[in-house]
């Protein structure tokens, strides 16, 4: 339900965002007319790098009492409020 082209111009995700969707997430290369299909359940956002070599998909959603709390699977970076 939803297109990222890539800011290199190369690659097109189309992507099924949302709680209720599919969390299905195609990449097209233009260039070499080319698809890759991958999936992340629940996904509700896409985020390319600047330089269009990287892309991001995650899951994102409010937490109640406005608590916060970061971490990283390889433990060097972490933030709990």
């Amino acid at each position: 339900n939803c297109l990222f082209w890539s800011p290199a111009g190369r690659n097109i995700i189309f992507a099924s965002l949302g709680d209720s969707a599919s969390g299905t997430i195609e990449f097209y290369d233009v260039d070499n007319k080319s698809l890759t299909v991958k999936e992340h359940y629940r996904a509700n956002q896409v985020v390319w790098d600047p330089s269009g070599r990287t892309v991001a998909t995650l899951v994102s959603q409010p937490i109640q009492g406005g608590h916060f709390k970061f971490s990283m699977d390889n433990g060097m970076w972490r933030l709990c409020i």
